[in-house]
């Protein structure tokens, strides 16, 4: 929520378990682990 508020949307991107950095793509353990991150995206 906190995000949210601060517009911070694009770290809902990123996979749980992964901290986030900046300008840098999270990491996937696979293909199929990131087309269904992206798939949630759109």
């Amino acid at each position: 929520m906190r995000w949210y508020k601060n517009g911070e949307i694009h770290r809902f991107e990123q996979p749980v378990v992964k901290e986030y950095t900046f300008d840098k793509d999270p990491e996937y353990e696979n293909e199929q682990a990131k087309l269904e991150v992206e798939n949630r995206y759109l």
